[in-house]
C-alpha cells in the first residue's frame, strides 16, 4: 500500500469534503460468483469546490454466511491515493498495530469493528477499536470523522441493480 507523509493525511481527513458522486451508492459486483459476491463503490470528492486529484471515498461490501450480516464492510478515504482514514468491519478477523509507537492500541491485536488513522509513523497502518454499531450508523460516523459532507444514507448491494443489469467491473 502506498503511503503518504502524515501531514499530507491529516490536512486531507480535516478538510471539508463535498461528495461528488450519486444520490445512490450504485455498487459494482467484483466477483464473477454469485454468493457471496464482493462490491465496490468509489466516489469523487471536491474540496473548496474543486475536485482534487486522488481524493475519493472506496467502500467495500462481501455478503456474510449470515442473512443480513455483512461479512466485509469497508469504507475509505483516499488521499493523494493513499488510504488515510477509515472504518472497518471485517467480522471475525483481526488487525495488528505495527505503528504507532507509545499509542495506547500500538503492538495490540484489534478486532472489529475498528478505525484507522494516521500517526506520525506512518499514514495509514493504526487502528482503534469502536463499538459496533448498524452498517448506517458506521457510516456516518465514517462521514462525521471524515469531513465529507452530502454523501446519501448507505444502501447495501442487490445482485441486480436498480435498472435490472447485472454490474460487473
Amino acid at each position: 500500500m502506498e503511503l503518504i507523509p502524515y501531514r499530507d493525511a491529516a490536512d486531507g481527513i480535516e478538510a471539508h469534503k463535498d461528495w461528488l458522486g450519486a444520490d445512490r451508492i450504485e455498487w459494482v459486483m467484483t466477483t464473477v460468483h454469485r454468493w457471496p459476491s464482493s462490491y465496490k463503490y468509489r466516489a469523487a470528492l471536491q474540496v473548496d469546490d474543486r475536485g482534487v486529484e486522488g481524493m475519493f471515498v472506496q467502500l467495500e461490501y462481501k455478503a456474510g454466511k449470515l442473512d443480513g450480516a455483512p461479512e466485509r464492510l469497508y469504507f475509505g478515504l483516499f488521499v493523494q491515493g493513499s488510504r488515510s482514514f477509515a472504518v472497518d468491519d471485517g467480522g471475525f478477523t483481526r488487525h495488528r498495530n505495527k505503528v504507532g509507537r507509545g499509542l495506547p492500541f500500538y503492538q495490540k491485536t484489534i478486532g472489529h469493528p475498528h478505525v484507522h488513522i494516521p500517526v506520525l509513523e506512518a499514514s495509514y497502518g493504526y487502528a482503534e477499536p469502536i463499538d459496533r454499531l448498524p452498517a448506517e450508523q458506521l457510516w456516518q460516523l465514517f462521514l462525521r470523522r471524515a469531513n465529507i459532507y452530502g454523501a446519501p444514507t448507505l444502501n447495501l448491494p442487490d445482485d441486480i441493480g436498480q435498472d435490472g443489469q447485472l454490474r460487473l467491473i
